[in-house]
């Protein structure tokens, strides 16, 4: 019998850290969501569930760590080893969604 790998997440986080000023509303947060399950974020308020589903969809940019949506890297590209928002880049394709987004491009 032979094993079969598990499948990929459908969202992977890592080490994923938010700032607003001198506070730390997410702390190195790492999570993977099956693809097909229902998952819910529960917590105090204030506790970070909001501000860790606008990084996941990049309403917010995130200061360190990676979120991965079937594999593909939200909201940064790495290119040469440093990470730089979305559109940015010079390999970055202008008719993606991210790259279109008013507000992220034209960062550095």
């Amino acid at each position: 019998m032979t094993q079969s790998s598990p499948a990929p997440a459908a969202a992977h986080l890592r080490n994923v850290s938010k700032f607003y000023g001198t506070f730390q509303a997410l702390r190195e947060v790492s999570l993977d969501i099956p693809p097909g399950k229902v998952t819910c974020l529960i917590g105090p308020s204030g506790s970070g569930k909001s501000t860790l589903l606008r990084c996941i969809n990049f309403l917010e940019e995130y200061d360190s760590g990676e979120v991965r949506i079937d594999d593909q890297l939200i909201g940064y590209e790495t290119p040469g080893g440093k990470r730089w928002p979305h559109g940015n880049c010079e390999k970055c394709d202008a008719t993606s969604a991210w790259c279109s987004s008013s507000s992220i491009s034209g960062r550095t």
